[in-house]
């Protein structure tokens, strides 16, 4: 039984959702806007667009002056121990054995992290 949880703060969950929820909706109304320059898609595609994009600014500023669990210092993919972490959650997986790391931390961290870039 796994019994390693994480815990997140209030602000950092509501960004996070924040990016999910209007990075989708954003995506979803592109067709429609595409066709349509000036009309309701468009501008809902738009203030969609413009609504996620001050998510990732509260993301971007929460990295450097954050909580200490939301900040980029925490997360470095060119650290020989992220990397070491990686290995070893590798080699774990394929002996079928989940690995409990930390937030950002290990083959989860890695993939977070490119996943930004």
């Amino acid at each position: 039984m796994n019994t390693f949880t994480h815990s997140y703060s209030l602000p950092a969950k509501f960004i996070h959702m924040g990016l999910a929820v209007f990075g989708i909706l954003a995506y979803l109304t592109a067709e429609g806007a595409e066709h349509n320059d000036g009309g309701f898609e468009y501008l809902l595609h738009a203030y969609l667009g413009l609504t996620l994009m001050a998510f990732v600014l509260f993301r971007v500023v929460g990295g450097f002056a954050g909580s200490q669990k939301m900040r980029f210092s925490n997360c470095s993919p060119f650290s020989r121990l992220q990397w070491t972490q990686s290995i070893e959650d590798i080699k774990g997986l394929t002996k079928f054995s989940m690995p409990e790391r930390g937030m950002h931390e290990g083959l989860a961290g890695l993939v977070q992290i490119f996943g930004l870039i």
